[in-house]
């Protein structure tokens, strides 16, 4: 029986070191785990065109209403558009005959230029007392830069009452170009008209001239 006595201490250390093994103390273990990613070159971003800051001028666009106009001779300034006109100086020799003088405030004054090659030429149409239009084709004066010219004809009132036929001439004058849709074009005029009666019965020739200043509206 003594064996069995000697026995018992071991038995209780071992089942103290089995109650150890089996969870009877907290043991915390810290792993490291270390991971090699590949990312993979981003795609390089597209090359900006610079920003041009040189202030280049650049062809403006057609306004509202305007269509685009093909480009003019080297040096040749057009007449586009509307014109708004006003009347500074009139006068008549002879019989006094009726000169559109103080309706041109009110009136509509429409140009356009077309050339053939180096050949300009301006179409003008011109909203007349009655309210009728009329349209006028001028070319270049020859003796002058920047002057087209065109004749007519047409009736106007004498003292009398009585009316007319007439010659009719226009002289434009271009003045302040600056660039408009592309294109050279004045920005104001000097129109000259200058009208001659031979019909009426107080004076073998009655003339009448009127100045207009336009400017582009």
């Amino acid at each position: 029986m003594a064996p069995m006595r000697r026995a018992a201490p071991v038995l209780a250390l071992l089942a103290a070191c089995g109650l150890a093994a089996c969870g009877g103390g907290n043991t915390t273990k810290t792993v490291t785990v270390t991971k090699t990613v590949t990312v993979p070159a981003q795609a390089t971003a597209p090359a900006t065109t610079p920003t041009d800051t040189t202030g280049t001028a650049t062809a403006t666009t057609p306004a509202d209403g305007e269509t685009a106009a093909a480009p003019l001779p080297d040096g040749v300034v057009a007449a586009d558009g509307k014109y708004r006109m006003r009347t500074p100086k009139s006068d008549y020799t002879g019989e006094n005959i009726t000169v559109d003088d103080s309706f041109p405030s009110d009136s509509e004054w429409v140009f356009t230029t077309t050339c053939e090659g180096t050949e300009c030429s301006l179409a003008m149409r011109r909203e007349l007392r009655s309210g009728a239009f009329k349209n006028v084709t001028l070319e270049p004066d020859p003796d002058r830069d920047g002057v087209y010219i065109g004749t007519t004809s047409g009736t106007t009132g004498c003292a009398t009452g009585a009316r007319s036929p007439t010659k009719q001439r226009y002289s434009v004058r271009l003045t302040a170009p600056e660039q408009v849709n592309g294109r050279l074009t004045a920005k104001r005029m000097d129109v000259y008209f200058t009208e001659v009666a031979r019909g009426c019965r107080l004076a073998s020739l009655a003339r009448g001239v009127v100045s207009w200043r336009g400017s582009r509206e």
